[in-house]
């Protein structure tokens, strides 16, 4: 699971899908990287690793982990047989999961750039384990294939009609694979069938969006052509008035390539903060009181509950549930303090001291006082 700054892995035995283990690397292209292991027993081990600089250093570091002699996981790396990878944009042509290919991965080449930060580096990491495993079936997994069910006066924009029927430009959304998921679990916790499940899901990491479901099927998403639209996120801006692309091109001398890549990687949470993209550097600066820190964060909350209102009403007040989910949602209580403050005025209620004890990545915890 390649992210823009993070590869997750886990081992599974084909025969049964027991996990052997999982791990991550974070802070890829920092220069101190995180790399994180859950063995089978539940414990975790963490170690810092000189800045990893790519993908490719981050899979062949994470081969070497899965073959080093003192964890005993695997022998050899020929016992993978099949590898599964999370790739951000499928675009229109690639819908469903398919098995890897040449073909297929021209066309993946082909629409890179509508994923800027989450595209290029699965195609690095895809090409990195051909080169490692050349005989190990490749299967991709879309995140826009969950949203397929969205509707068309959810999905278009409202411009020249001809520009979705000739050049597919269109609401895509992302984080598929793990709406899908969370969907499919909250049905089970909340004993309820899916098809008549309403939620509000929270996906919120260093690339943050929200899931209105309706009737257990994706009915509207923050995210759009591509994962720039949205909230606040980590480096990206989310919803600008886009106006401001040719008025700062102008501004700035700069093409307007270059003021999207601005908006890509320079924006949201590092760009008003001017020091991190990291939460947990956000949070150190603001108790030594640093205002724009703290003004980011108001940002990026304030930005969240007007999608959370947003959804409510989209889903006719019919909600289920509002659920968080990655590395943000489920850690960071803070966050979720502010992103909810105010909804208890219409019955949505935050246990502060539930939502405090829920700051683990591995473990499902209900944090409102109903």
């Amino acid at each position: 699971n390649t992210g823009s700054s993070s590869l997750k892995f886990a081992i599974y035995q084909y025969e049964n899908s027991k996990k052997i283990i999982s791990g991550i690397v974070e802070k890829i292209k920092s220069q101190k990287s995180i790399i994180k292991i859950v063995n089978t027993d539940g414990s975790t081990t963490e170690r810092f690793e000189k800045g990893i600089e790519n993908h490719q250093k981050a899979i062949e570091k994470m081969f070497k982990i899965l073959t080093n002699s003192d964890l005993k996981i695997l022998k050899t790396l020929s016992e993978i047989k099949i590898i599964g990878h999370r790739v951000v944009h499928g675009g229109s042509s690639l819908k469903n999961s398919v098995i890897l290919n040449n073909s297929i991965l021209n066309k993946l080449k082909q629409i890179s750039e509508l994923a800027p930060l989450h595209n290029p580096n699965a195609i690095t990491a895809i090409e990195a384990v051909l080169k490692i495993l050349p005989h190990a079936k490749q299967v991709l997994c879309f995140d826009t294939s969950w949203h397929q069910t969205i509707k068309e006066h959810a999905f278009l924009y409202a411009i020249p009609y001809s520009w979705y029927k000739n050049h597919n430009i269109r609401k895509y959304g992302f984080h598929g694979l793990s709406y899908s998921y969370i969907t499919k679990r909250s049905s089970e916790i909340l004993n309820k069938k899916i098809d008549s499940l309403n939620l509000i899901i929270l996906h919120l990491g260093n690339g943050a969006s929200i899931n209105a479901v309706k009737n257990g099927k994706s009915y509207d998403t923050s995210m759009g052509i591509t994962p720039l639209e949205g909230l606040a996120m980590g480096t990206r801006s989310g919803d600008i008035d886009p106006s401001i692309i040719n008025l700062m091109s102008t501004i700035l001398n700069k093409t307007t390539k270059q003021i999207e890549e601005i908006l890509n990687k320079e924006s949201g949470i590092l760009g008003i903060s001017e020091k991190s993209n990291d939460m947990r550097d956000i949070w150190n600066k603001i108790e030594e009181g640093e205002y724009q820190s703290k003004l980011a964060v108001e940002i990026m909350t304030y930005r969240i509950k007007k999608y959370i209102g947003s959804y409510i009403a989209a889903l006719d007040f019919n909600v289920d549930a509002i659920v968080f989910t990655g590395g943000i949602g489920v850690t960071d209580y803070g966050i979720r303090a502010l992103a909810l403050k105010g909804f208890e005025k219409i019955g949505i209620e935050l246990d502060l001291e539930k939502n405090e004890m829920a700051q683990s990545k591995y473990l499902e915890s209900e944090i409102s006082t109903i």
